[in-house]
């Protein structure tokens, strides 16, 4: 259920320096296929840190098919940063896609 440590992976929650899980990933390299939060995060859904990669990416440099970036972006949907959470939040579900109550309520920690 929850995984803590350097390497560490779980099914739901895990945190750590090298973290995978299949729903939330939180640290420094980091993949998950709903949500991952960190230095490097890779995710299929939503993926915010300082370099991104899923389908909603939020990042100093981010890669999505909605990209909220601070300096590079590429997608097909872009939206250059800072904006507050409500306008992030209106951007990517104007697109079509629902959005986890998790990544709204870090979408407001972060903004």
């Amino acid at each position: 259920m929850l995984s803590l440590g350097g390497v560490s992976s779980s099914l739901m929650f895990t945190l750590g320096g090298l973290a995978f899980s299949l729903y939330f990933a939180a640290g420094g390299l980091v993949a998950s296929y709903d949500l991952a939060l960190g230095g490097m995060a890779i995710a299929r859904n939503y993926a915010v840190g300082g370099f991104s990669v899923a389908n909603v990416a939020i990042g100093e440099d981010a890669r999505g098919a909605i990209t909220i970036y601070w300096q590079t972006g590429t997608g097909d949907y872009l939206l250059r940063l800072p904006k507050i959470a409500d306008q992030t939040k209106d951007f990517v579900t104007s697109r079509k896609v629902e959005i986890s109550t998790l990544f709204e309520w870090i979408i407001r920690t972060i903004y």
